[in-house]
């Protein structure tokens, strides 16, 4: 027997194409397949009836679920249910994620194919606290197109009518990098990374804790702005930056963002509150054609009297008018964008001063912690963005940092040359991408 365990240990490890198929509840998937680089997320309830029918809708890799659903592991929903039915009997969604692993050694597949979509799964929930999905213990692997292996399910855990917390995960999912999941196939995740990921998880469940009581609820605080902190620090470390040097190039263009986005929430505002008004039936075709998707602020500059108009409250319309007048005037954005970065400057110094206090173990009021907490969940996730995008390009964060500072000087020499937002846009703004339609409006 020893022998034989020897032999094993010094054969040449087996290769071949290995795909992992895992279940996972509570989770929730749009009904189009998910794909993000090497790995595919489907709702079960769609596509695992279609792909069992001869006659079903065709989709991504449909042939390879059929061969799995064939190899006796219990699938949901199971053969001959219908969709409704499965839905009143067990409310928990459920969704089935395909993990192509590409040529590699056969041995430790399936749990290579957990580790990648753990770590997916961990981004997506890291800075919402919401429900992170549960594999069910259902598994199939196939190598070169044939069953490897399959295990079947553990326990199914109890029906919930509860959903709390699956649609942010499902939100959060589509913003992962498209290249992660093949950076990891290729490299060890930095140990930094993985702990920045973790601080991060734990401290949304922190800030997740709905208490009035006054002092628990500023020691759930204290705890998540402290672990944020961590992760920073454990971000910083990996990409050699002093975490200084790391705040300022994470904060370089938040001004601009926050003009942004104040910009396109108040108009969402204006047009959601006059929702049942001639105003909005009007003006909606023009704006947002395709529902409140994407903010096309061409269209909002071009239709600025007619918003300006659904403002009943004087300082509303004045406030709106000025952050309109920074699409076409160098001045007006410039004034709007120093008017954001006094109060980013002034969240910083109070994180800061939170951060030295807490490291030293002076008290800090509850009032200051429930004051930074906010800046502090931007600053973490943001660095984790940075990190991770750095990480799949296989780039160093310093070159990521640069890049950021690049895309501002560049915006500000051409605002000076005399060019609009607007225009800058027309030529450059290519991340905004398709408008994406919201379907919550019909």
């Amino acid at each position: 027997m020893i022998e034989k365990a020897v032999e094993d240990l010094l054969a040449v490890p087996r290769k071949g194409h290995c795909v992992v198929w895992i279940e996972y509840e509570f989770a929730l998937v749009d009904d189009a397949p998910l794909e993000m680089g090497d790995v595919t997320l489907y709702d079960s309830y769609m596509f695992i009836p279609q792909a069992r029918k001869d006659d079903g809708i065709e989709f991504p890799h449909r042939e390879e679920l059929r061969q799995v659903l064939k190899t006796g592991v219990e699938w949901w929903p199971g053969d001959g249910a219908t969709i409704q039915s499965d839905i009143y009997s067990d409310p928990n969604s459920y969704a089935v994620a395909r993990v192509d692993l590409g040529v590699r050694a056969v041995r430790g597949a399936s749990e290579a194919a957990d580790i990648r979509m753990d770590l997916i799964l961990a981004l997506a929930t890291a800075n919402t606290g919401s429900t992170r999905w549960v594999s069910t213990g259902a598994t199939v692997e196939l190598v070169d197109g044939r069953v490897e292996g399959r295990s079947g399910i553990s326990a199914r855990r109890k029906p919930t009518v509860s959903r709390y917390g699956m649609g942010l995960t499902a939100k959060q999912l589509p913003r992962t990098p498209r290249d992660l999941s093949v950076a990891i196939g290729t490299r060890p995740i930095p140990y930094e990374i993985t702990e920045a990921v973790r601080l991060i998880s734990e401290s949304g469940f922190e800030s997740g804790y709905e208490n009035t009581f006054g002092t628990t609820r500023s020691r759930h605080a204290r705890t998540a702005v402290g672990l944020r902190n961590h992760a920073v620090e454990h971000i910083a470390a990996w990409g050699e930056l002093g975490v200084s040097e790391l705040d300022c190039g994470l904060s370089r263009n938040w001004a601009y963002l926050d003009w942004r986005a104040e910009l396109g929430n108040t108009v969402v505002y204006l047009f959601r509150r006059n929702w049942e008004t001639a105003q909005v039936k009007t003006l909606l075709p023009k704006v947002y054609p395709h529902g409140f998707g994407t903010t096309k602020f061409e269209r909002v500059h071009a239709n600025a009297p007619e918003i300006l108009a659904m403002c009943d409250v004087p300082m509303q319309k004045q406030r709106l008018k000025s952050l309109m007048s920074g699409l076409d005037s160098e001045a007006h954005f410039h004034r709007a964008e120093r008017h954001f970065q006094q109060g980013i400057d002034l969240e910083l110094k109070r994180l800061r001063r939170v951060r030295n206090a807490l490291v030293h173990g002076n008290p800090v009021r509850t009032s200051t912690i429930d004051s930074v907490v906010s800046i502090a969940e931007r600053r973490s996730s943001d660095a984790l963005d940075l990190a991770i995008d750095a990480f799949s390009k296989d780039i160093p964060l310093s070159q990521r940092l640069r890049e950021i500072e690049s895309e501002a000087v560049d915006r500000d020499a051409r605002l000076e040359r005399g060019q609009t937002l607007l225009e800058i846009w027309a030529e450059t703004d290519v991340a905004r991408g398709p408008e994406q339609p919201d379907y919550s409006l019909y």
